[in-house]
């Protein structure tokens, strides 16, 4: 019966992007006021930034642009249409817009627009937003046009969205916003490829957590999953590299102020917590995207009832360069199967077609494997070869020190083994690939090697161990008397251990009571008869001194021995 065997290869999985995909990162504040409710977009590979609230201080139509290179802002010319905060911007092309929002109170609204060309440094008033004057919109570009709805006028709330066409400097209405009335989405979008995805706001009661997508391309909305985090008005969003990000924002309550930031899916139309924002919580701060890094600036800071401060700091948010892995290279025996695996990213397409991050193939010959491994931005391409074994053999050598540990290594000499199994002949087996093994007893052991076992290259070989214990120890016993009368009993001093083939080094001195030498040898099987130069010594208590050296241990020992005849 032809059994496939499962090799896996194991590495240490990274951390996959469920909850830090990036860092924040301090940048230079911008020069001007600190403000709250602006506008920014991006223009090539520069941010701008302006308009706004100096929390209870000005309006402001100050506009300045940020340089991510060098970390510098430049003061540009001021917006056309002059002071105002709560407006919408975007940009479509090399031009950025800005429009509506107010300068003072609901007496004071604008509906008009303005286009900035950063060429020349100049604004250029363009066709009037298509809806009624309002604030506290929320406005986006798509494929070349821009989109503005919802919002309020101080007393209503509005629900209608609008397109604009740079091309003909002209407005038409779309499809109203699904859910209805609605203020303070404010920058709570994000664009991802042909579609807008917007949610949030409040309509004076409740603040809402909804995700609302808007397709450009057949004028219609759809409502995608709820943003985990609570409901709340004021909010930034952003993308990045696929991804939507959302977070900030405020619960109604001067001390409800967030900086939680979560991440959405579109395609798996899901939701993980992402790194939340580092810089004091805030609301109603823009963002601008350059070179798929995300930059948040100004906002208000509350910090207790009545209590607040608007913010002119600028943080970038960057995401995590890719760290991918693959499996090591391995073998198979042929017609077993090998489990490949691949780490770090979120998506995955393999050379056989596959997209999951791991994958079992069986190749009939050695074979190479590509895997593309991607996470937001980057992607990297990774491979791993399978060598097909088509037949091995077993063999195996042994040797051991019976003097030094008793322990006999086995040392794997297989051509082609993938796995081993050991059976040591004394009921005991392992399957590591060398070995070291202990016996309790002198014996001849049947010991076998076993590689590929349930493979169809398995092999075995087998070889029978003498294998004989000896004592390793320096221990010597030395008896404390002995009688030599020549009765045949006890008539010499001997000197005892299990076995002597380990002695190393052996010698015993022994002196009478005066301090003068009667006996003395280096071997170890030599015995005393009692006599000094050939005469018998007389009863008495003898002092004597012993050093054993074997090749693991030292034994030394002082003692008497008595002579009784």
């Amino acid at each position: 019966m032809k059994i496939n065997a499962l090799f896996i290869i194991f590495i240490f999985l990274l951390p996959m992007y469920s909850k830090a995909q990036g860092n924040w990162t301090q940048k230079a504040a911008c020069p001007g006021l600190s403000r709250h409710s602006a506008v920014a977009f991006t223009i090539g590979n520069k941010g701008y930034l302006g308009t706004g609230l100096c929390y209870m201080t000005a309006i402001l139509e100050d506009f300045w642009e940020y340089d991510p290179a060098n970390n510098t802002w430049t003061q540009k010319a001021n917006f056309g249409g002059g002071k105002r905060f709560e407006a919408v911007g975007f940009s479509i092309g090399n031009y950025g817009y800005v429009g509506t929002g107010e300068t003072n109170n609901a007496a004071y609204l604008f509906n008009d627009f303005w286009k900035y060309d950063p060429s020349t440094n100049t604004w250029v008033q363009v066709a009037n937003f298509g809806g009624v004057k309002r604030k506290q919109a929320v406005g986006f570009a798509i494929g070349g046009k821009g989109y503005v709805g919802t919002g309020t006028n101080g007393y209503y709330m509005y629900g209608d969205f609008w397109e604009y066409n740079p091309a003909t400097d002209t407005w038409q209405q779309v499809a109203n916003f699904f859910p209805g009335k609605r203020k303070d989405i404010d920058r709570a979008v994000f664009v991802i490829d042909s579609k807008a995805y917007l949610g949030t706001g409040w309509d004076t009661i409740t603040h809402f957590n909804d995700l609302w997508e808007y397709n450009s391309a057949n004028n219609a909305w759809a409502q995608k999953a709820n943003l985990p985090g609570v409901g709340r008005r004021g909010a930034t969003g952003f993308s990045l590299c696929g991804y939507g990000f959302l977070g900030l924002g405020s619960m109604d309550k001067y001390d409800d102020i967030l900086n939680d930031f979560w991440m959405y899916d579109p395609i798996a139309n899901t939701w993980s917590q992402s790194d939340s924002f580092p810089g004091l919580k805030r609301f109603d701060q823009p963002s601008f995207i350059i070179n798929n890094k995300a930059y948040i600036g100004s906002g208000l800071y509350t910090y207790g009832w009545g209590n607040a401060q608007s913010i002119k700091d600028l943080w970038e948010y960057s995401l995590l360069p890719l760290i991918a892995n693959i499996s090591a290279n391995t073998s198979i025996c042929i017609g077993s199967t090998a489990s490949l695996f691949a780490t770090g990213g979120i998506n995955y397409l393999w050379s056989t077609g596959e997209t999951t991050n791991a994958i079992n193939v069986s190749p009939a010959s050695t074979t190479t494997y590509s895997v593309t491994v991607a996470a937001f931005c980057d992607s990297k391409t990774l491979t791993s070869e399978v060598t097909v074994i088509n037949n091995s053999h077993a063999l195996f050598t042994y040797e051991y020190n019976p003097c030094k540990d008793n322990c006999v290594n086995f040392t794997d000499q297989s051509v082609n083994a993938l796995t081993w199994e050991w059976d040591f002949g004394d009921g005991s087996n392992n399957s590591l690939k060398h070995s070291c093994h202990h016996y309790n007893d002198s014996a001849d052991y049947n010991v076998s090697l076993i590689i590929n076992k349930s493979t169809n290259c398995k092999d075995i070989a087998l070889l029978s161990i003498p294998y004989v214990s000896h004592d390793t120890s320096a221990f010597v016993y030395i008896p404390n008397a002995f009688s030599p009368n020549a009765d045949g009993q006890n008539d010499v001093l001997k000197f005892y251990r299990k076995d002597n083939v380990c002695v190393k080094e052996f010698k015993i001195t022994i002196y009478d009571r005066w301090g003068e030498k009667v006996f003395e040898t280096n071997n170890i099987n030599d015995v005393w008869d009692g006599t000094f130069n050939g005469l018998p010594l007389n009863d008495g208590v003898y002092t004597f001194f012993c050093k054993v050296i074997t090749l693991i241990d030292t034994y030394e020992k002082k003692g008497n021995i008595s002579i009784i005849r």
